[in-house]
């Protein structure tokens, strides 16, 4: 949490900034340009990351940074210099677009406003006098007096330590200036400032020194108003891909930051790889429709788990695995939720696939207390109980269907279409959620559903609604099932010559779609292999050498979920579910599908990619933020 300094610290070290050429106002705009202006606001009074210098010009890591990435994505932007304790009520009444200033993303935040990916990760250091060799770490206070900042994520790290007695300040400066006198043992400080920079100044320099590693992660991150600005968002995380990917990142990030600092930037090597492994065995059940009219979608399924089991295993974790065909089928998932839990003794499951199936398999584990995840399945009851509470064993590693209908309705509008049909098997609940969450959605945005029509799973002739569907000449069909009876639909909407343009969802993502009856349609989906993040072009090509094909939505999720199951486990230290889901229920894992952390319902707030199919091929069309 930022801290607000009441004096500004001294900088030994001014160096060439790119921040001048890009800190346009309106008047100073190329109008002919016609690029996106946006007012940021920072305090100017927390070194590195933003203060003024002795030329009274605005500098630090978060302008070069912003500077970087509006020279890339082609925006101007205008700084604002804001204190801290008005800043999130000027955003709220509009007296500028954007936020960037040290802000650290918080749950509490996230209910009130829209942030981007994170782009440092930060936390709260141990600060001592530079003699002391009494303290070492967080265990070292307890029966010490340490300090920080009232209000901020350092005071509330104290009140944690067993033991330690917590003295606050208005300042973090007044903090260390008591520490210096010898009136408190240590100061629980944001590592950026107090913890890197502050420690070079005049004031301080060779009098306090930092121990051990930050206690405390926590990520930075810009924001807007909650659905304001979204193009903002999604111009500042494309274009923080491609200054990591060119290098400038790392430029900036050396030019400001302490060689020794205990704040990093965010990783996005996919090197980062593996949980540490315990000392212990696990067992994992997969369930997943290794048969069936979605066979494809469990051989993903249980080909992406078992490529994060394989890396694990070389990082010496010793996993059995228990795989089962759950066919998605709600019965037989159930049967396989049974025999798994109460015969084999698993305490984890990832799976099921399909809603439908991975529903009655939450339930069996809730009451069980056996830790489940779902790679793929979208239906919210999944992990919410009818009486709206959560299922506390029960997570997913995707988005939701009410995120999704929306996403593929907004798109439609976008594309210019004012009517739409639906089609949707009445029988599937995932099929049968997403057909209401786009039609809700669509017309909430000045759209008109012309048709809407159900059929049954064991429906192959569909000559009936296509007359009606007909009859209403639609601009776009919604066609939210699984790839299989999509084909069937499609095939059939090709012959009675309807030229409507075909939207779909996650269920079009399979090597088995036709894709040639889908040339022009758009669908959504929960990762592009084009995305260009070394995690995700490291994992593309070495699935591709794994099973000589490109990995669809399906693996990726599934190798995601594995990874955050293994990530939850070695963070807990003990193969007990009861302790693995708290672990699970806070992390914070960034994957090939997306950054990820969980709500209270055990659903993650990630990205949605949408896919266009031109020329017989699927090709990345953008991102969307929820």
């Amino acid at each position: 949490m930022k801290p607000k300094w009441a004096v500004l610290l001294t900088v030994l070290l001014l160096l060439g900034l790119l921040a001048t050429a890009c800190r346009t106002t309106p008047t100073d705009t190329d109008t002919t340009t016609d690029r996106p202006l946006f007012v940021v606001a920072m305090d100017a009074s927390f070194p590195p990351m933003e203060f003024v210098d002795e030329n009274k010009e605005i500098v630090g890591f978060d302008v070069d940074l912003l500077t970087a990435i509006a020279e890339e994505m082609g925006f101007d932007f205008e700084i604002k210099n804001t204190a801290w304790d008005g800043i999130f009520a000027g955003l709220e009444s509009g007296d500028y677009d954007v936020i960037m200033s040290a802000v650290t993303i918080r749950p509490d935040r996230q209910e009130k406003y829209d942030f981007t990916d994170p782009y440092i990760n930060a936390g709260q250091a141990i600060v001592v006098q530079a003699d002391n060799t009494e303290i070492q770490g967080p265990e070292d206070l307890s029966g010490r007096t340490a300090g920080a900042q009232i209000g901020t994520t350092g005071a509330f790290a104290i009140q944690d330590i067993e033991g330690a007695e917590l003295k606050e300040y208005d300042s973090a400066d007044l903090a260390l200036l008591d520490l210096v006198s010898g009136n408190i043992d240590a100061v629980v400080v944001d590592t950026p400032v107090a913890a890197d920079y502050a420690l070079l100044s005049d004031q301080f320099a060779g009098r306090l020194k930092i121990v051990g590693d930050a206690i405390t992660s926590e990520e930075y991150g810009a924001l807007v108003n909650k659905g304001q600005n979204q193009d903002f968002l999604e111009l500042f995380n494309e274009g923080l891909v491609r200054v990591r990917n060119s290098g400038v990142y790392d430029q900036i990030y050396a030019r400001w930051i302490s060689p020794d600092a205990a704040v990093a930037p965010i990783v996005t090597d996919a090197g980062s790889g593996v949980a540490p492994a315990p000392d212990f065995p696990i067992k994992v059940a997969i369930l997943a429709p290794l048969s069936g009219d979605v066979k494809t979608f469990g051989d993903s399924t249980r080909d992406g788990v078992l490529m994060a089991f394989d890396e694990a295993r070389a990082a010496g974790w010793e996993i059995e695995t228990v795989i089962t065909d759950s066919r998605c089928d709600a019965q037989e998932a159930a049967n396989a939720a049974n025999k798994v839990i109460f015969e084999d003794g698993v305490n984890y499951i990832i799976g099921e696939v399909c809603s439908s199936a991975s529903i009655p398999v939450s339930e069996i584990a809730e009451a069980q207390g056996v830790l489940q995840i779902s790679p793929t399945s979208t239906n919210p009851a999944v992990t919410i109980n009818e009486d709206g509470s959560n299922k506390e064993f029960v997570f997913r590693a995707c988005f939701l269907d009410p995120f999704q209908g929306e996403v593929v309705a907004a798109l439609g509008r976008e594309l210019g279409a004012e009517t739409a049909a639906i089609l949707f098997d009445v029988g599937n609940d995932y099929v049968k959620g997403l057909a209401e969450y786009f039609q809700a959605s669509f017309e909430e945005m000045g759209g008109t559903v012309v048709a809407y029509e159900a059929y049954t799973k064991d429906d192959t002739d569909f000559s009936a609604i296509l007359g009606k569907v007909a009859a209403a000449d639609p601009d776009v069909i919604f066609l939210p099932d699984y790839y299989a009876k999509n084909n069937l639909i499609a095939a059939q909407i090709r012959e009675r010559g309807i030229e409507a343009q075909l939207l779909g969802s996650d269920g079009w993502d399979s090597p088995e779609l036709e894709i040639d009856l889908f040339e022009g349609g758009y669908f959504s989906n929960h990762y592009s292999p084009a995305d260009p993040r070394p995690l995700v072009q490291n994992f593309v090509a070495e699935y591709a050498v794994k099973y000589g094909a490109e990995p669809d939505a399906l693996a990726t999720l599934a190798y995601d979920a594995a990874h955050i199951l293994l990530q939850s486990i070695s963070e807990a230290g003990v193969d007990d579910p009861a302790v693995v889901k708290d672990h699970m229920a806070n992390i914070r894992f960034e994957g090939v599908s997306g950054d990820i952390t969980f709500d209270e319902f055990g659903n993650p707030v990630k990205k949605a990619a949408i896919v266009r199919i031109v020329n017989g091929e699927r090709e990345f069309f953008r991102f969307v933020s929820p």
